[in-house]
C-alpha cells in the first residue's frame, strides 16, 4: 500500500519533465517563438512611454496572454478617459491569412499612415460604441499589429504607439 503514493509521484514527475522537455510545450509561462522578443504585450509600450503619448498617466492590463494564445494585447488606461489597446495577431487567428485580413481592412473608410515602414493604415470607426480609430500593421511572419484607439483618438496618435510597439515586436 505504501508502494502506491511512490508510483503517483513517479508518473507525476515523468509527465512533468516530459512537458517541459517537450519542443513547443511551455512548462510554466507562455513560450514566445524565436521571432518575438516578448510575450509580454505591456512591455511593447511601457506605461512612461504611452503617459507620453497619450498626454496622461496611464494604467496597463495584460489581455488574452494564456499560453498557446494567437492574440496577444494590453489595454492602456488613461485618466482622462482615453485609452489604447495594443494587440499583436499571430499565424492561425486569421481564417485565411494576414495579409488577406489586411486587404479586407485596407479596403473600408481608411486613412494612410506613413512613417512605420511596413504596409499600414488607420480605419476610422465614428459609429462604434465607443467611436474608435484603429492602426493596423502587416508584419512578417503572418502577423498584423493593432492598435486600437477608443474615443476616437487620432490616426497620428495610434500611429506613435504602433511605432513604439513595432520597434520592439520586428516588423
Amino acid at each position: 500500500m505504501k508502494a502506491r503514493p511512490l508510483i503517483v509521484l513517479a508518473v507525476a514527475a515523468g509527465i512533468a519533465a516530459a512537458t517541459a522537455a517537450t519542443p513547443g510545450c511551455p512548462a510554466t509561462s507562455w513560450a514566445v517563438p524565436a521571432s518575438e522578443p516578448s510575450a509580454e504585450a505591456c512591455d511593447w509600450v511601457t506605461t512612461d512611454e504611452a503617459a507620453g503619448i497619450l498626454n496622461e498617466s496611464v494604467t496597463a492590463d495584460p489581455l488574452l496572454d494564456e499560453p498557446g494564445s494567437v492574440e496577444i494585447s494590453c489595454a492602456y488606461h488613461g485618466s482622462e478617459g482615453d485609452g489604447v489597446e495594443s494587440d499583436l495577431r499571430l499565424s492561425g487567428a486569421f481564417k485565411t491569412d494576414a495579409a488577406a485580413q489586411f486587404a479586407l481592412v485596407s479596403a473600408g473608410n481608411v486613412a494612410t499612415v506613413g512613417d512605420l515602414g511596413v504596409k499600414s493604415v488607420c480605419v476610422v470607426e465614428p459609429r462604434t460604441t465607443p467611436p474608435s480609430s484603429t492602426v493596423v500593421v502587416l508584419l512578417s511572419g503572418d502577423r498584423l499589429y493593432r492598435a486600437t484607439g477608443w474615443y476616437a483618438l487620432s490616426c497620428d496618435t495610434l500611429r506613435q504607439f504602433a511605432a513604439v510597439a513595432i520597434g520592439r515586436i520586428g516588423a
